[in-house]
């Protein structure tokens, strides 16, 4: 991918996790209060030190039966997430002499000598996340919340 090409992946995968972490945080609502309360989401789920991590906890915890396969993959996802949203930008190798014919790349934070993949990571991520968004939704659903099939009209 070039530059422009990982923006636009970028964006698409954040918005697309973020819809994925609306859905978590609807389940737990629901599970809780029996409705999507927005000041739980507001307050609580929204606040910066709920992390997906606690997220996920409380959702194997609310949700027994929950497929572990599934909640790897959305694991995944959020790892594939987190490359796109904090890694970059593009070095260039020490040993450039002439800097517009080398090629620039995003090391691996866990090793520096790797190369991210991000056409790969993106691939990965538009194959998983509708499989996970769709089973996030059967959840929702399955503890009497109801999805809308589009969002009302903004004012």
């Amino acid at each position: 991918m070039n530059p422009d090409e990982i923006t636009k992946a970028r964006g698409e995968v954040i918005e697309s996790f973020i819809n994925l972490e609306t859905l978590i945080n609807a389940i737990i609502s629901q599970h809780y209060f029996k409705k999507v309360r927005q000041d739980f989401f507001f307050e609580l789920l929204y606040n910066q030190s709920f992390n997906f991590g606690l997220r996920i906890s409380i959702l194997e915890k609310i949700v027994p039966e929950i497929d572990k396969n599934k909640v790897e993959k959305l694991r995944k996802l959020n790892a594939i997430r987190n490359y796109f949203a904090h890694c970059g930008p593009e070095v260039l190798p020490n040993k450039t002499t002439d800097v517009d014919k080398e090629k620039g790349r995003v090391p691996h934070p866990s090793d520096y000598q790797k190369t991210i993949d991000f056409d790969a990571l993106y691939r990965e991520f538009i194959e998983t996340e509708p499989e996970i968004s769709a089973y996030l939704g059967e959840i929702f659903v399955k503890l009497r919340g109801t999805l809308l099939e589009k969002l009302p009209p903004r004012n």
